[in-house]
């Protein structure tokens, strides 16, 4: 009888013949999996932004026909005790002149220390430059691996077992991946618009989705019209969120003081 429950277990956590299994709606089956597909591709994008983002300069520059105009620099940071300020024109870094802001960094990355050909009100000057030590989110790598790990275990259970509470599991985890995973940008460009209207679609969809999940688990205690009607506020939410991200809504104006 033991040896019947380990293995039991044993093809609860590890399901053989996933790829057998049928779903109980194969429309449900799709859905999951279009929008699982969705949701590791955004967070993959957005954690390798983050960790791109452990590496960065204290200054921020825009390429002129000059050189590399410094646009913000880090208050109190390497670069500022250096002397560099806003407005000054980077010419060449170790007697090399760049053309583009992504080889600059990357220059700058490269050395421990680099001697920096700075143009100030007409004047050239020589600069030494220390780039800032890397920062590393630790907090956001450990809860990013706890959402990936439980994205990954619902993924794998929903493949061996599709039923319909272990997809509402595996929207619960998809929604709890891309709302964690994909972080604050430093600054938001059009590519990053689309990954955090995603987050924000994860992060709406988490209360209803676990509302539905435990009026279901163990027992039913709401009527399907209470569950879709759980979905109400954060799919209006949603759809004004997208309105705005799009421009098809106007924003709201800044009233002047």
């Amino acid at each position: 009888m033991d040896t019947g429950a380990q293995a039991d277990s044993a093809r609860i956590f590890v399901p053989r013949g996933f790829w057998r299994a049928r779903p109980e709606s194969r429309s449900l089956w799709v859905l999951l999996i279009l929008t699982g597909i969705v949701a590791v591709a955004a967070g993959l994008i957005g954690a390798v932004r983050k960790v791109g983002e452990f590496q960065r300069l204290d200054i921020r520059a825009v390429a002129t026909a000059q050189g590399f105009v410094v646009t913000a620099i880090t208050p109190r940071s390497g670069g500022a005790r250096a002397g560099l300020m806003r407005g000054d024109t980077i010419v060449a870094v170790d007697g090399t002149p760049y053309s583009a802001v992504a080889g600059l960094e990357e220059a700058l990355h490269a050395r421990p220390v680099s001697m920096l050909e700075v143009l100030r009100s007409g004047t050239r000057r020589t600069i030494t430059y220390y780039p800032p030590v890397p920062r590393v989110d630790v907090r956001y790598l450990l809860v990013a691996f706890a959402a990936m790990f439980t994205l990954v275990v619902a993924g794998i259970v929903y493949l061996g077992y599709p039923t319909g509470h272990a997809g509402r599991f595996l929207a619960l985890a998809q929604a709890l991946f891309v709302a964690i995973v994909i972080p604050a940008p430093e600054q938001v460009d059009g590519s990053w618009q689309l990954l955090l209207l995603l987050r924000d679609f994860g992060r709406l969809a988490l209360p209803p989705l676990l509302v539905i999940f435990f009026a279901i688990f163990p027992r039913r205690i709401l009527a399907p019209a209470w569950r879709v009607a759980a979905f109400v506020p954060s799919l209006a939410v949603a759809l004004l969120r997208t309105g705005l991200a799009s421009g098809w809504l106007p924003s709201s104006p800044v009233l002047p003081r």
